[in-house]
């Protein structure tokens, strides 16, 4: 008799045999992780484009904006005044705000988007994941 201890072993089938757990699919396995790192794949490509997606918006913009403040100071230095139409300076400052704030809102929507969709990608995977678990972990009949 051969004394020795199953997790040395090489044979992964044979130790979880002496240990009374089912035999393992090894491939099945192998492509069920397979399929974890490209679901997490897509995902951070969802993520990744968000992330192009809004730098190129907020550079947008930022060069809308500075062209925005350079046009004012320009009104302003020529003897002018700050006025949206020959309205109001208040009124003009309120649309710069608005305009900002929906600038922003706009930008958060596409974020969350991108991780609304992010998460659909990687929720799916988990439950097809713990599907295919059970699957493996089942009696083989």
């Amino acid at each position: 008799m051969k004394f020795g201890f199953p997790w040395m072993d090489p044979d992964v089938n044979r130790m979880l045999a002496s240990l009374n757990v089912p035999p393992l699919d090894l491939d099945a396995m192998a492509a069920a992780q397979r399929k974890n790192v490209e679901a997490m794949s897509a995902a951070c490509l969802v993520a990744l484009d968000c992330i192009h997606e809004s730098a190129r918006k907020q550079a947008s913009l930022l060069t809308e904006t500075v062209d925005q403040v350079f046009a004012a100071a320009r009104e302003v230095s020529a003897g002018g005044k700050m006025n949206s139409a020959g309205g109001n300076p208040m009124d003009a400052q309120r649309a710069l705000i608005e305009r900002g704030l929906a600038n922003m809102r706009e930008i958060a929507d596409l974020i969350a988007k991108s991780n609304s969709e992010a998460f659909e990608i990687v929720s799916r995977r988990a439950a097809d994941c713990l599907d295919e678990m059970k699957d493996l972990t089942s009696d083989k009949k």
